[in-house]
């Protein structure tokens, strides 16, 4: 099997993978696999299934009712991902300007905790880090390509899908303030 870093990719997806690159068309991750499609804005989140959870604050159990009446932006990465890492800075700029203010940063990954904790040493993200084994989180948000960022609005529901650098701090407050407002929505 052809492998893309520490990736093996089945043959296929690949020859794909190259194409599209070739073309110039990669602007995100590809994530191999067919998931479904993202829950639907003004609904509820599924549940988060991740196998556990780094940098979390003491009490922290990733539950949406524990959650509820904070904004969550919640964000898929990978340590392999360019986009995903070039995405970093801008998200902790935002995490420490609502910092003491009722936005919770989650950070999903697929990747094991091992690699996650020596990329962390080196590049810190200030955010409660999900590890995925699996992937159930991202197949339940429908994600196919990363980077991919879900808002989750205080009343619960999903407010946005979309890429990282489309979050801005005018959005996250009007989210704080209860609004819905539109971001570019991730095309699958």
């Amino acid at each position: 099997m052809p492998r893309i870093g520490t990736r093996t990719l089945p043959r296929r997806t690949f020859v794909k993978c190259l194409i599209l690159a070739g073309l110039g068309v990669a602007s995100a991750c590809h994530v191999p696999g067919c998931i479904k499609d993202a829950p639907p804005l003004g609904t509820p989140p599924p549940e988060l299934q991740v196998a556990g959870w780094l940098q979390a604050p003491d009490g922290f159990e990733g539950r949406w009712a524990a959650l509820k009446g904070r904004v969550v932006v919640l964000d898929f990465w990978a340590t392999w991902c360019g986009p995903c890492v070039a995405a970093i800075p801008h998200m902790n700029e935002l995490a420490e300007e609502f910092r003491g203010r009722d936005v919770v940063f989650l950070a999903v990954t697929d990747e094991d905790e091992a690699r996650v904790k020596a990329f962390l040493a080196k590049r810190p993200i200030d955010a409660v880090i999900g590890l995925d084994a699996g992937r159930k989180t991202a197949r339940a948000f429908g994600v196919n390509s990363i980077p991919h960022t879900v808002i989750v609005g205080r009343d619960g529901t999903v407010v946005a899908a979309t890429y990282p650098e489309n979050v801005t701090s005018e959005f996250l407050r009007e989210v704080l303030a209860g609004g819905h407002p539109t971001l570019p929505f991730k095309e699958h």
